[in-house]
């Protein structure tokens, strides 16, 4: 088993900027409350246990990883990045997918 620890890092200013673009459009709007507000009201305590956690020694076997993610997509791709560099070598990432019989038969015909 590999254990792989990722920071998602978002600036003051982008979560801001998401708080305030979250009520439009409607399908976002489920996702914000009042506990949002109450958290980036507490964000210099966050900010202050991020960089206590960040300066204590990561274990050698799981070292922290820190993603920029202001910009969600170039995040993930940073994150799966991470991810693939711990995989071991004899997964081959390039070769002919490797699909379960019960997968082709629920999607053969999608």
């Amino acid at each position: 088993m590999r254990i792989i620890t990722l920071f998602r890092h978002i600036t003051a200013a982008e979560q801001d900027r998401r708080l305030v673009d979250r009520p439009e459009p409607r399908w976002t709007r489920w996702k914000l409350s009042s506990e949002d507000f109450r958290n980036r009201s507490r964000r210099a305590a966050d900010v202050e246990a991020h960089e206590e956690m960040l300066a204590r020694p990561s274990s050698p076997s799981a070292p922290w990883h820190v993603v920029a993610a202001d910009h969600k997509r170039w995040a993930r791709l940073d994150g799966l990045g991470h991810v693939v560099a711990r995989l071991p070598e004899s997964i081959d990432l390039f070769g002919e997918p490797r699909v379960g019989m019960a997968f082709r038969r629920c999607c053969v015909h999608l």
